[in-house]
């Protein structure tokens, strides 16, 4: 059942990805998927499912998005002031490790707390991004890590 769930997630990433791309769109992964491939790049057995799927454009472009064809039913679309700068992984584009960390970190709902402990667990937040963040969302990230 994992396997079939991951398939169709990876499945609905891959027309993303295709109708993003074919219409010139910047956008990054954000959010559970994000995590997930992260996570999964490191540690297969480690990465969690998610229900969705969501992306992050630039706010310019967010109506060009939802006037995609066939995008509606794949994805939820954020638009952001800020530039998109995704690193590819697995062929994806995904946020920056950083950018999901403080992402987690603010919705700080139980989902995120368990997301963040597995980027913790497999290693990918570093002490120079734990010093990085601000003082509220270092808390939160002492409290994940105290409460294995």
């Amino acid at each position: 059942m994992y396997y079939t769930i991951v398939n169709q997630l990876v499945d609905r990433a891959v027309r993303a990805n295709e109708l993003l791309t074919k219409a010139a769109i910047p956008y990054q992964f954000v959010g559970g998927f994000a995590v997930f491939l992260r996570v999964r790049a490191v540690d297969e057995d480690a990465a969690r499912t998610t229900r969705g799927i969501d992306i992050e454009v630039k706010q310019s472009d967010l109506a060009k998005v939802q006037q995609l064809d066939g995008i509606g039913n794949l994805l939820r679309a954020y638009s952001t002031d800020c530039p998109v700068t995704p690193e590819i992984i697995d062929g994806f584009c995904v946020a920056p490790i950083t950018e999901l960390l403080q992402q987690r970190l603010t919705r700080n709902r139980l989902k995120d707390m368990m997301y963040t402990r597995d980027m913790l667990n497999v290693g990918l937040i570093t002490p120079e991004m734990e010093a990085a963040l601000p003082s509220a969302l270092r808390e939160r990230l002492d409290f994940i890590k105290a409460h294995e």
